[in-house]
């Protein structure tokens, strides 16, 4: 009687864990510091359980998904975890220097003038900042959000604060499309149009690229552009419907995060859930940081 008692609550124990809860360790700083490397975390599986119990994502809920382009299949592929910055059906656009004020903990890279030389690493590291590179007696490339921003200038009004931003209009062959007809970098971005299941949309040759990968590769067409026509599956064709919804993911840690700038969409069927709780952080043991919500670091 007594094994039956403690093998039913295994079970429910293992139930439990792989019904509604799966484990994660952070492995990047790309969410810092609302995700931090090392940081043990709890996906909350519930939500996509066998129960069907399912949560709509809302815009800049943290969720994990697997990673699109790896090949393979869905569940083969690397977990990220990352902000849903783009909802399907949505026109995006990421200006660097016009901030998203919901999301206080967003992180920047900025160049430091330091005149008289005064500051060094004990005082990045009372303040939080982790991510510090000197680059002579007076200059420091330091990555900051808001409050660590104020901080570092009310300490010392000499400092100068310089945020690191490309050219507007400046292409970057790294960021998606990879294409110069959209000359976009990670700090100025778009506008980008995501797409929703349902969706037609109009093919030619200034959005294909966009849009191409999501046909072959996400929704399993052929597409072929002959004599100034397009051909979906061998059939002439002017528009497209999508299959299913897409989302446009960053990290918080902007300058340091690989991300939907450089991957383009996430589609539906490769979320896994919203992020529940951080448990721990295993890099640095620390009670307070323990069994925090998602909420409460956004609200931090």
């Amino acid at each position: 009687m007594r094994f039956y008692k403690y093998s039913s609550i295994l079970l429910l124990g293992l139930a439990i864990k792989f019904w509604f809860f799966q484990p994660y360790i952070v492995v990047s700083d790309s969410m810092a510091n609302t995700l931090n490397k090392g940081d043990y975390i709890i996906m909350n599986t519930w939500e996509k359980s066998l129960f069907r119990n399912h949560k709509t994502l809302q815009k800049n809920d943290i969720f994990a998904f697997y990673y699109p382009l790896d090949s393979g299949t869905i569940k083969d592929k690397t977990v990220y975890v990352k902000r849903c910055i783009g909802m399907p059906g949505e026109w995006i656009k990421i200006d660097a220097n016009q901030k998203n004020s919901k999301i206080a903990g967003l992180k920047y890279d900025f160049i430091l003038e330091d005149p008289y030389d005064i500051l060094n690493q004990d005082h990045l590291l009372k303040m939080g900042i982790k991510q510090s590179t000197k680059l002579d007696d007076k200059k420091w490339i330091l990555t900051l959000n808001n409050i660590q921003k104020k901080e570092i200038q009310e300490w010392n009004s000499t400092f100068e604060l310089k945020m690191i931003v490309q050219n507007k209009n400046e292409f970057d062959s790294s960021v998606f499309p990879s294409d110069p007809i959209f000359p976009w970098n990670q700090d100025f971005y778009g506008p980008l149009y995501v797409p929703k299941n349902g969706d037609s949309i109009l093919l030619n040759v200034s959005n294909i690229s966009l849009y191409k990968k999501i046909i072959e590769d996400y929704e399993n067409h052929s597409i072929k552009y002959e004599n100034e026509l397009f051909k979906i599956d061998g059939n002439l064709c002017s528009h497209y419907i999508f299959d299913q919804d897409y989302f446009f993911v960053a990290g918080d840690n902007r300058h340091h995060s690989f991300d939907s700038r450089h991957f383009g969409f996430i589609p539906e069927d490769h979320i896994i859930s919203s992020i529940a709780i951080q448990i721990i952080n295993l890099e640095n043991l620390s009670i307070t940081e323990c069994f925090k919500s998602i909420e409460e670091w956004i609200k931090n």
